[in-house]
């Protein structure tokens, strides 16, 4: 009975003392990859923002060519 009472304090303690570190390491990850969404996001737009420019500025060059 003491082994079995003794086995079950062990895995609350064993237990409890886990869940803390990787609770907070599970938040950090979260953290890191909704930072590095938005990071990647904005890279993205700006790639897009590149290429419009670009287009906006071959139609500009062909307008001044044509006059």
């Amino acid at each position: 009975m003491k082994a079995l009472l003794l086995m079950l304090v062990m895995c609350g303690v064993v237990a409890c003392s886990g869940d803390d570190s990787a609770s907070t390491s599970n938040v950090e990850q979260k953290q890191e990859t909704v930072f590095d969404g938005h990071l990647n996001a904005l890279e993205k737009t700006r790639e897009i923002e590149n290429v419009l420019q670009q287009g906006a500025d071959r139609r500009q060059q062909k307008l001044e060519e044509q006059y």
